[in-house]
């Protein structure tokens, strides 16, 4: 009788057993999806974060980019317009910035401030023409583009001319 009990309490031992294994089997199966679960929606958080940060900084570019005092116009020395640019002083900083002698210190003076974008003027009326004051292109992926309506301003001696532009910030990202 006494061997007979101990096979039931064995056999009802071994259920409890494997019971037990079955529910911490299935607590840690749980638990994996849910670490998987939670890796991804933090993952998907993080790429937002990297996005939204990518075009904030594009913004910061632009914002710096439209109060460069050396593209400003000027009456006397004190900033006349709101987004006005000297056409000239456009040009002269493109062609100092593509000169041989200084594009080494000025690209690191520029890259300091503008870092991996493109900085363009376009004059759309009442000509249609387009420079490059600035492009860091390390990549052809574009983020954000931004575009700032500005007056351009041309001074023939006492003949002042405005014509209507836009100033253009693309930040590349990789």
């Amino acid at each position: 009788m006494q061997d007979g009990l101990i096979f039931v309490n064995s056999k009802k031992s071994q259920i409890q057993m494997a019971e037990s294994i079955a529910v911490v089997i299935i607590v840690i199966f749980l638990l994996v999806i849910g670490i998987v679960f939670w890796s991804n929606i933090r993952k998907s958080d993080v790429d937002v974060k990297k996005i939204e940060y990518q075009d904030l900084s594009v913004i910061e570019i632009a914002k710096i980019a439209s109060e460069l005092p050396e593209l400003r116009c000027y009456n006397n020395n004190v900033i006349t317009k709101v987004n006005c640019f000297d056409w000239y002083k456009v040009l002269a900083l493109n062609k100092t910035i593509r000169d041989p002698a200084y594009k080494d210190a000025l690209f690191s003076y520029y890259n300091y401030y503008f870092k991996n974008s493109r900085v363009s003027i376009k004059e759309v009326y009442p000509n249609e023409t387009s420079i490059v004051i600035y492009d860091n292109n390390i990549s052809k992926t574009t983020t954000l583009q931004i575009t700032i309506p500005i007056i351009i301003e041309k001074n023939y001696g006492t003949v002042s001319k405005k014509s209507f532009g836009l100033l253009i910030v693309e930040g590349y990202y990789r």
